[in-house]
Formats: C-alpha cells, sequence, structure tokens
C-alpha cells in the first residue's frame, strides 16, 4: 500500500500518535485536502475514523476501498487504499 518509511496521510480525527504505532511519518490532512485526495484514483493509504469514512465515502472515487479495520478504545478506525492494496 506504502512504502517501507513512507508518510501515512491521516484525518484529522485520529492521534498523531500513530507515528509511533506505524513506525512511519504521520501527516495530518484537514478536511478539504481529504476531499480533495478521495476525490481522485487511490493512491498510498489514508487512516480515519469509521464515522468520518461513511460521511465522505459518497464524494470518494470508487478505487478507495477500506483494506483494513481495527478498535481503538471506542473507535473504529480504517485503514483506505487502492486496488493494489
Amino acid at each position: 500500500m506504502t512504502p517501507s518509511g513512507a508518510a501515512v496521510r491521516v484525518y484529522p480525527d485520529i492521534w498523531l500518535t500513530y507515528d509511533f504505532y506505524l513506525r512511519r511519518p504521520v501527516v495530518e490532512l484537514d478536511r478539504p485536502r481529504v476531499e480533495q485526495l478521495l476525490a481522485g484514483s487511490a493512491s498510498g493509504a489514508v487512516i480515519m475514523s469509521r464515522e468520518s469514512w461513511t460521511g465522505l465515502q459518497p464524494r470518494a472515487h470508487p478505487s478507495w476501498r477500506i483494506v483494513a479495520i481495527r478498535r481503538v478504545a471506542d473507535d473504529e478506525m480504517v485503514v483506505l487504499g487502492g486496488g493494489g492494496a
């Protein structure tokens, strides 16, 4: 999905401490940038809450899909990627 060491993009509803757990840099994107990213063909990975994905999915390019789901405390987090993910 992303090369080792490459930054992972995240929506602002997750903790930036993910960089520790992912062992790679985390780049936080604001909503307009996430919407712009999701409007195009899937590339790399994006992490966000399931709730955020539910709201953004109708406007996302169909190539974006959930490739992993994890529960973190009370939140369900999704990893989005593309066909090659």
